[in-house]
């Protein structure tokens, strides 16, 4: 303590030498709202706020923008509310607190920002009413008056009690020695008990009874100098069990089981020194297994098995410190392989297929630390391949190919290696007759594109830059003939746009554009007809 006030005042030397900033706040109003100084953007030495109505309601000091020295709040009436001192921002020294009258209320010393020693509390009267004493890990209280006046408690033996706002007792208990020592019980506003139990010399020890406020036993606990040992049962409102288990200097021990309102066990397994050990089992609310495995030191180990609603096996492997590692398998309902494959540290890795259930493959392709990596390819419940390519860090690459349930080819291309569109890609419809080609880069159209009607004649040829039209766009009529010209600049209009008329194939309109606005009619609508 010595040595960082001798820091401070060596700082307070040196940042003196700084420039202060005064700085003054107002209200919309235009009333003063506080006023100090900055050194170096921090708050420094003494600030002063106010209301809104002009009364002084805070008083403070700073260093460097924390607390440091004295600090006063003020009632509307001027009064001192609270005074205290702060070290960098903690309090330390006495603190008081004050009625509107000027009465003291409450008094003791803080250390870095942890009462010690003496508090005392008064009623607004003046009576003293609690005396508290505080070391370094526990308080003691060496006396009480209670709300009529009566002093319960005095040279730290005696009961103190506590009380809502309505009246109603809140809590009782006994002290001895200057800490709790006898009987505690506490209330809900409605009178009804709702904790017992007893404390030895400031620690909970023996039997505790928690109860539900419309009656019936919430929960049992058993304590040794504090520490649970023992029996410890949570019930349900209706007094159905909850949960169950014994605890051992603080900590699980033993079988512990947990259970669903309507009675069926939910959790069973046993603790070690309050970690999770043996086999554990989980149930669905109908009885049947959710899942079973061991844990060892609470982490899953060894072979874990989950089950269906209905007591089918689902899924089935093995898991070491906590993380699945080996060899997975998944099935339907009905027995049917659903999926297959290798974790490594709770990652998918290596080899995985999957099938439909009718035992068909689904997927089958390769994972590397949780990522999609290598071959796959897909297929339809009917056999016929879905699709096919690979993957790189979750990402497509490389020469891909997509099919209809026909078989027929739907669309295949090429991706990059940053899993975008890039390069020749061919589209086809059902029967296998192609309905557009073109490329791609980054993922966008790029260059020239074709498009062509269900009989493979032409029906769109058009450039593109970017992912926009520009360059020449020519649409076809399914005989071949040019139905439109139009020429583009970034997505829009710029140069001919000609609509030709589809019996004569003269020009029905012929305009320029410019930047997407007609700067030129060279032939009017209609002007084709003839």
């Amino acid at each position: 303590m010595k040595s960082l006030l001798c820091l401070l005042l060596v700082l307070s030397s040196f940042f003196a030498k700084a420039q202060k900033q005064h700085y003054v706040d107002f209200y919309e109003g235009g009333q003063k709202a506080s006023e100090g100084y900055f050194i170096r953007g921090f708050e420094q030495g003494e600030w002063n706020f106010w209301n809104e109505s002009g009364q002084l309601k805070e008083t403070a000091n700073y260093y460097m923008g924390q607390f440091n020295g004295s600090v006063i709040h003020f009632h509307p009436n001027g009064q001192i509310k609270h005074e205290g001192y702060f070290l960098l921002d903690k309090q330390d020294s006495i603190m008081r607190s004050f009625s509107a009258d000027g009465i003291l209320l409450e008094q003791g010393n803080y250390v870095e920002d942890l009462k010690i020693g003496t508090w005392e509390y008064w009623k607004g009267d003046g009576n003293l009413w609690l005396r508290e004493n505080y070391t370094d890990s526990t308080f003691f209280i060496d006396f009480f008056r209670d709300r009529d006046g009566t002093i319960t408690l005095e040279n730290g033996k005696g009961s103190m009690s506590s009380y809502y706002p309505s009246g109603q007792v809140k809590s009782t208990c006994q002290y001895k020695n200057k800490s709790r020592s006898g009987q505690f019980s506490s209330f809900f506003r409605n009178g009804e008990v709702k904790e017992s139990g007893v404390y030895l010399n400031g620690l909970r020890d023996g039997l505790w009874t928690e109860l539900w406020r419309e009656g019936g036993t919430k929960k049992t606990s058993t304590y040794t100098e504090g520490t649970l040992n023992g029996t410890f049962s949570e019930y349900y409102p209706d007094g159905k069990l909850n949960v169950q288990g014994d605890f051992i200097g603080g900590m699980k021990q033993g079988t512990w089981k947990w259970f669903m309102p309507n009675g069926q066990l939910e959790i069973k397994g046993d603790f070690v020194k309050d970690e999770q050990t043996g086999e554990w089992i989980y149930y669905y609310g109908n009885g049947k297994i959710n899942s079973k495995g061991d844990y060892l030191k609470g982490v899953k180990t060894g072979t874990w098995e989950h089950y269906y609603f209905t007591g089918e096996i689902w899924k089935r492997g093995p898991f070491s410190n906590g993380l699945k590692n080996g060899d997975w398998a998944f099935w339907f309902e009905d027995g049917q392989e659903l999926m297959k494959g290798s974790f490594a540290k709770d990652k998918e890795e290596g080899l995985w297929k999957s099938w439909y259930e009718n035992g068909n493959p689904k997927d089958e392709g390769y994972y590397s630390k949780g990522k999609l990596d290598g071959k796959w390819t897909g297929y339809y419940p009917n056999g016929v391949k879905n699709y096919e390519g690979t993957w790189k860090g979750d990402m497509r690459i490389g020469k891909w190919a997509f099919y209809y349930e026909n078989g027929k080819l739907d669309e295949e291309g090429t991706y990059n290696n940053e899993g975008e569109k890039h390069g020749m890609w061919e589209d086809y419809n059902e029967s296998g007759i192609l309905l557009s080609k073109g490329s791609y880069k980054n993922s966008m159209p790029e260059g020239k594109w074709e498009y062509f009607f269900p009989n493979g004649s032409p029906q769109r040829l058009q450039n593109m830059k970017e992912g926009m039209l520009d360059g020449l766009a020519i649409t076809y009529t399914r005989g071949g003939k040019k139905l439109q010209e139009a020429e583009y600049k970034m997505n829009k209009r710029h140069g001919k746009f000609i609509v030709y008329n589809e019996r004569t194939g003269k020009p029905d309109q012929h305009l320029i554009f410019e930047n997407g606005q007609v700067a030129k009619v060279v032939v009017a609508n209609g002007g084709g007809k003839k």
